[in-house]
This record gives structure tokens, C-alpha cells and sequence, in this order.
């Protein structure tokens, strides 16, 4: 503020087109889900993903210049996010792009989070290699919760989004193939007015209930939620459209998708699962601690 600079934090998902469509038009504009009450995402990495990265000995930096930049080791030095003095481990590093999400959907910042997780696999990192936590925010309609996972011993589901609401849920990823669509609750009103609107795609083949001489199953198995795509495609690489934005707006044609305000926002919020961590106890926010 004080160099009058302009400041793009680097959640590029408040950039992507299919995030836009699905969070401003179809969930804000459209009220397509209804009163959303609840979110669940995830960013699950395998062992090997997360394994120390290393280098040849021709690219090892000298340890003076190492330490004049603060690192006690090469190993340090290409594995920072680890350490507690450079970076925040995998709730920081991932999750802030995801719980940034939550903020955007539920258009406020979390009154309360309460986490779990420790260093209980990779155990020369001084970063929790796993952390589970549950944010609850105070909206206009209500109390909605919202849960948060990383993982780095399973790869299993990736990263993605779902947020749920009493009409249907929204499941997004940056990665296409792994959430673009909207489930509709049976009840829910009709949407192919949205498909002749071009804000859905037609309703994609249903899931049939499995039949089977197994009654118990039969008695409590539900067949899945027919499935709307959303109707945009991202033919770039999911960061360039954040890029584009932040360009955009030096050339005076946009303005900033995340500016700092933003950023610190959730930034806050994220910072605190760490020490929700540390202490075991649930840590309580006030409107105040999310502005600059």
C-alpha cells in the first residue's frame, strides 16, 4: 500500500475460468446448491511425491554460501518447505490454495478451527507430514463447516473440492477429470433451464443402485446423484490465467483476482492449523485477526 505497488497473491484457482463459472455464477449468482452448509477437500500426495528431493554432487552449493543465505545443509536448502524456518509444511504450502476456496464459496473468513495430524512417517521433518482439520464459519444463512485433509503416505483422490448444499453439490479440481460437475439432489428445482442458459451441460449418465440378494446392503445402499458438467474447459496451464489476470491489471483493463488483502486472509487462516496442531486445542478467530 505504502509503494502504491499492485500485489497478486498466487491462488490461481480465483483465476481459473471453471472455478469462476462454478463459484460467482452458479453458486453465488444462481444459488444452484442452495443454502451450502458444508465443504470437503483434499490434497493426498504418495510417499514418493513427498520423498526428499536431492541433487547431483556437481550442483551442490557451497556450504559458505549456503550459510550466508541461512540453510545448514543442501538437504535444507532444496527441502525448505520442511522446516520450520522457511515454510509451513503441506497444510501451508497446499492446503492454503484450497482453504482459500472456502472463503471465496462461503464469502466470509472462519470463526474457529480445530486440527489434528503429526510427524508420524517422515520423521526427520520438523513439519507435520499429516494434518486433518475442521473450520467452521458464521454466515448470513447459518453455520457451515468445512473439513481440509493433506496427506503424504497416499496419493488416493488427489486434490479436489466439494462443497454441499441442500440442492445439490459441487465437485471441482484443477485437475478436470478428478471434479467438473454439479450433483443434483432429487428434490431440487429443475435445472435444464440452465443448460438452454449454456451454465450446465445436460444431466450425464446416472448411477444405478446395484441390486443384490444381500438385503442388508439393499436396505441402506443409495443410488448416486445424476451428474450436470459444468460447461467450461481450461485449454491452458492452470497457472496462466492468474497471470493473465495480474497483467491485466498493470495495463489498467482488470483488477486483481487475490490482492494482498485477500492473500493475508487466508493466510491467517492457515497459519492457525499449525498451531491448532501443536496445542491440541481449538483455536478461536476474531474478525480483526483477518485484516492487514
Amino acid at each position: 500500500r505504502k509503494a502504491g505497488k499492485l500485489l497478486q497473491i498466487g491462488h490461481q484457482r480465483r483465476s481459473n475460468p471453471r472455478y469462476i463459472h462454478a463459484v460467482q455464477r452458479l453458486v453465488h449468482d444462481q444459488k444452484l446448491l442452495g443454502r451450502v452448509t458444508h465443504a470437503n477437500a483434499h490434497w493426498n500426495r504418495s510417499i514418493a511425491a513427498a520423498r526428499d528431493i536431492g541433487c547431483s554432487y556437481a550442483d551442490v552449493l557451497p556450504a559458505a554460501t549456503l550459510a550466508k543465505y541461512g540453510y545448514a545443509s543442501m538437504q535444507q536448502f532444496l527441502n525448505w518447505r520442511w522446516y520450520k524456518k522457511y515454510g509451513g509444511g503441506p497444510i501451508v504450502d497446499l492446503g492454503s490454495h484450497q482453504i482459500d476456496l472456502f472463503e471465496w464459496v462461503f464469502e466470509t473468513t472462519p470463526r474457529s478451527v480445530v486440527a489434528s495430524g503429526g510427524i508420524d512417517f517422515h520423521t526427520h521433518h520438523e513439519w507435520y507430514d499429516n494434518v486433518l482439520c475442521i473450520y467452521e464459519y458464521e454466515t448470513d444463512h447459518g453455520i457451515c463447516r468445512a473439513f481440509y485433509q493433506t496427506l503424504t503416505t497416499s496419493s488416493h483422490g488427489g486434490n479436489s473440492e466439494a462443497f454441499m448444499g441442500e440442492n445439490g453439490t459441487l465437485l471441482i479440481s484443477e485437475v478436470e477429470a478428478r471434479g467438473n460437475a454439479v450433483e443434483k439432489e432429487k428434490h431440487a428445482p429443475d435445472w435444464n433451464i440452465l443448460v438452454q442458459q449454456g451454465l450446465l451441460k445436460a444431466e450425464g449418465q446416472k448411477v444405478v443402485q446395484t441390486k443384490t440378494k444381500n438385503t442388508w446392503l439393499d436396505a441402506r445402499e443409495s443410488p448416486g446423484l445424476p451428474a450436470w458438467p459444468l460447461p467450461i474447459e481450461l485449454a491452458k496451464k492452470p497457472h496462466q490465467p492468474h497471470m493473465e489476470n495480474f497483467f491485466d491489471t498493470i495495463r489498467g483493463k482488470s483488477e486483481l483476482n487475490c490482492p494482498g488483502e485477500v492473500g493475508y486472509a487466508t493466510a491467517f487462516a492457515v497459519l492457525a492449523v499449525n498451531e491448532a496442531v501443536r496445542t491440541n486445542e481449538r483455536i478461536i478467530f476474531t474478525p480483526s485477526d483477518f485484516h492487514v
